[in-house]
């Protein structure tokens, strides 16, 4: 699979990930594998991480049971319970099978607005799919993609999905699998008291849209707070790269 074949909410951004997790933890099977961004950055130095997680030694990554999560429309439901129907790239309807309801509607009026052509597809989906069933052996969570896990972690989730390919499968249907599947594992198969409900970055979702809001250096005040925090390792959503000079040459004044 090339990068060409990963689309925005699809499995494929799963399925690229964990197949790259056996090479990363090989090469520190004892310390930590850490999911960036392409616009995350850090903003602390690497002593100060590697001494950070020296001292906290735990799986860090967001996770709310479904569907009880806060701020997801039915409390995350969705997720385990409608196929994804892909619009475009970045548009993704949700049809739950053999339901007649004003969540349904909506969806609907989602693919006649971006993509009548898939309004058979949705129709068939409605009808004729058989209903989703989340695999009975776990309880799903859900939140950010992005996480710091222990190498070990990662083998543990690993050695799983070796004994249990139907989880991917499953997820094959999922609308973003991405904010369920690790969250998922890593709350189903570690005692609470070894995760953090946190990914040791700075993310500002009061922004629109599907994406956290940039951080910018039109408030320096703001950065230099996040800067600051003792529990933020990372920082996104960076895209100018002289944040990133600004974030360097700070760090350099601080050491």
């Amino acid at each position: 699979m090339s990068y060409k074949d990963v689309t925005w909410g699809g499995i494929e951004m799963v399925e690229v990930i964990v197949s790259l997790l056996p090479k990363a933890i090989s090469q520190n099977p004892n310390g930590y594998c850490i999911l960036l961004s392409e616009s995350d950055y850090p903003i602390k130095t690497n002593k100060y991480i590697k001494s950070y997680l020296e001292n906290n030694p735990y799986n860090f990554i967001f996770g709310q049971q479904i569907p009880y999560y806060k701020g997801w429309i039915e409390g995350g439901r969705r997720k385990t319970k409608c196929y994804a129907l892909r619009l475009s790239n970045e548009r993704i309807a949700s049809i739950e099978p053999h339901k007649f309801n004003l969540s349904n509607l909506r969806q609907f009026l989602k693919v006649i607005l971006y993509n009548h052509h898939k309004f058979r597809k949705a129709l068939q989906i409605l009808y004729k799919y058989p209903k989703r069933q989340h695999p009975d052996y776990l309880i799903p969570f859900g939140g950010e993609f992005w996480w710091v896990l222990k190498s070990e972690c990662i083998q543990i989730i690993l050695n799983f999905l070796n004994k249990h390919p139907d989880f991917i499968e499953y997820h094959q249907n999922t609308v973003i699998p991405d904010e369920i599947f690790m969250n998922t594992l890593v709350y189903n198969l570690f005692d609470p008291k070894e995760i953090k409900n946190s990914a040791l970055r700075y993310i500002n979702w009061t922004g629109k849209g599907n994406s956290p809001k940039d951080i910018t250096l039109k408030n320096t005040a703001l950065l230099e707070r996040i800067l600051q925090s003792p529990d933020v390792l990372f920082a996104r959503k960076i895209t100018d790269i002289s944040v990133c000079y600004y974030i360097d040459k700070y760090l350099n004044q601080h050491k």
